[in-house]
């Protein structure tokens, strides 16, 4: 029994890290997202200002070829964390699954455990009963 508490607790333990490890990657994928989100919104606001200046105008052109580029390179960094959490979100699945199998064995053999000792206590009863019956028939 004690084995397998501690069994439980290494596998509790490895789903937290599972756990920590995936909303790191989500946490990660977000700010990639507000990012790009970010940028399209620069993008807007560049267009805006070129759209009112000449001199700005012929700075544009370059700008959004740069900014085009971060998106895609951000796109591609998504794409890639979707992967990993994809993944990651595998891992805590296997891990929750496996730590369940662990605490279902738990509980069987405290089940057990309670029904040998429930049996055992009733047939010291029994016993303690006959051992009063004999008397007060012999006495």
């Amino acid at each position: 029994m004690k084995a397998l508490r501690t069994l439980i607790r290494l596998h509790k333990q490895h789903l937290d890290e599972q756990c920590v490890r995936l909303v790191g990657f989500e946490m990660e994928q977000e700010a990639l997202r507000a990012r790009a989100a970010g940028l399209a919104a620069e993008v807007e606001a560049e267009g805006r200002m070129a759209a009112t200046s000449f001199e700005a105008s012929r700075s544009f052109s370059p700008y959004v070829e740069r900014v085009g580029a971060e998106q895609r390179a951000l796109a591609a960094q998504i794409a890639e964390l979707d992967a990993a959490i994809a993944e990651a979100g595998e891992a805590v699945a296997a891990a929750y699954q496996d730590l369940e199998k662990y605490k279902i064995t738990h509980g069987v053999r405290e089940q057990r455990a309670r029904a040998s000792e429930a049996r055992r206590e009733q047939a010291q009863l029994d016993e303690t009963g006959i051992t009063i019956y004999r008397r007060k028939r012999a006495g």
